[in-house]
Protein backbone atom coordinates (compact mmCIF):
# COMPACT_ATOMS: atom_id res chain seq x y z
CA UNK A 1 0.00 0.00 0.00
CA UNK A 2 0.96 3.65 -0.91
CA UNK A 3 0.74 6.65 1.16
CA UNK A 4 -2.15 7.82 -0.41
CA UNK A 5 -3.84 4.38 -0.21
CA UNK A 6 -3.62 4.50 3.45
CA UNK A 7 -4.24 7.98 4.21
CA UNK A 8 -6.43 9.22 0.97
CA UNK A 9 -6.74 12.91 2.96
CA UNK A 10 -3.64 14.73 1.64
CA UNK A 11 -3.16 16.28 4.84
CA UNK A 12 -2.51 13.38 6.63
CA UNK A 13 -0.25 11.82 3.67
CA UNK A 14 1.59 14.89 3.79
CA UNK A 15 2.05 14.46 7.89
CA UNK A 16 3.21 10.85 7.32
CA UNK A 17 6.12 11.63 5.00
CA UNK A 18 7.35 14.58 6.97
CA UNK A 19 7.66 12.06 10.08
CA UNK A 20 9.47 9.75 7.59
CA UNK A 21 11.86 12.45 6.58
CA UNK A 22 12.49 13.94 9.78
CA UNK A 23 13.28 10.49 10.99
CA UNK A 24 15.71 9.56 8.27
CA UNK A 25 17.68 13.13 8.46
CA UNK A 26 18.60 12.45 12.36
CA UNK A 27 21.81 10.33 11.16
CA UNK A 28 20.37 7.67 13.76
CA UNK A 29 19.53 4.93 11.15
CA UNK A 30 21.62 3.98 8.52
CA UNK A 31 20.46 1.92 5.28
CA UNK A 32 16.75 2.65 5.80
CA UNK A 33 14.58 0.40 4.15
CA UNK A 34 11.23 -2.28 4.40
CA UNK A 35 9.30 1.45 5.52
CA UNK A 36 5.68 0.34 7.22
CA UNK A 37 2.40 2.49 8.16
CA UNK A 38 -0.37 1.62 8.55
CA UNK A 39 -3.69 3.50 10.76
CA UNK A 40 -4.00 1.60 14.19
CA UNK A 41 -7.14 -0.17 14.41
CA UNK A 42 -7.65 -0.54 10.31
CA UNK A 43 -7.23 -4.42 9.91
CA UNK A 44 -6.15 -4.85 6.71
CA UNK A 45 -3.41 -1.86 7.12
CA UNK A 46 -2.14 -3.30 10.23
CA UNK A 47 -1.80 -7.11 8.93
CA UNK A 48 -0.04 -5.46 5.84
CA UNK A 49 2.36 -3.56 8.44
CA UNK A 50 3.04 -6.39 10.54
CA UNK A 51 3.65 -8.72 7.52
CA UNK A 52 6.36 -6.17 6.68
CA UNK A 53 7.36 -5.99 10.10
CA UNK A 54 8.10 -9.75 10.35
CA UNK A 55 9.95 -9.80 7.13
CA UNK A 56 12.81 -7.33 8.27
CA UNK A 57 16.10 -7.45 10.00
CA UNK A 58 18.68 -5.80 11.60
CA UNK A 59 17.66 -3.31 13.78
CA UNK A 60 14.22 -1.58 13.53
CA UNK A 61 11.86 1.51 14.61
CA UNK A 62 8.00 0.89 15.30
CA UNK A 63 6.42 3.33 16.70
CA UNK A 64 3.19 5.10 17.00
CA UNK A 65 2.08 8.42 16.47
CA UNK A 66 -0.84 11.08 16.38
CA UNK A 67 -1.37 13.22 13.27
CA UNK A 68 -3.10 16.55 13.79
CA UNK A 69 -6.81 15.40 12.79
CA UNK A 70 -6.23 12.64 15.66
CA UNK A 71 -5.70 10.02 13.75
CA UNK A 72 -3.02 7.51 15.12
CA UNK A 73 -0.38 5.95 13.04
CA UNK A 74 1.92 3.24 13.13
CA UNK A 75 5.37 4.17 11.06
CA UNK A 76 8.18 1.68 11.15
CA UNK A 77 11.14 0.67 8.96
CA UNK A 78 14.32 -1.25 9.47
CA UNK A 79 18.31 -0.12 9.20
CA UNK A 80 21.53 -0.77 9.80
CA UNK A 81 22.22 -3.79 7.11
Amino acid sequence: MTIEECFPNPQEAEEVRAIFASIEFSDAYEYMDNYRFAVVDNQEQEREYYRRQSNGCCGYYDNTHTLSTGKVVRIGFNYGH
